[in-house]
């Protein structure tokens, strides 16, 4: 069975699902519909404020070089092979 999405209601735990009237489940939706919505979920987080942006800076004096080990290494020369001769 689907629904639109919109609103459910929870059945009791001593009543049998197959044996729910259509006027049973009618009066559960109202019900349900009357207490409104549900809490918010806990822990959830608001959405974050927009960043502003940083203010301008001096460059700095320090040399622009890689880092050994972040993959910005100098490629490995290739050793050439002779041909027997």
């Amino acid at each position: 069975m689907s629904t639109d999405g919109k609103l459910n209601a929870t059945l009791p735990r001593d009543s049998d699902p197959a044996a729910v009237t259509m006027d049973e489940a009618v009066a559960l939706l109202e019900a349900r519909e009357a207490r409104g919505p549900g809490k918010p979920k806990r822990g959830a987080k608001k959405s974050a404020a927009p960043k502003q942006a940083a203010p301008e800076t001096k460059p700095s004096r320090r040399r622009n070089r890689p880092l050994p080990g972040n993959g910005a290494e100098k490629p490995k020369r290739k050793v050439k092979v002779k041909a027997p001769t």
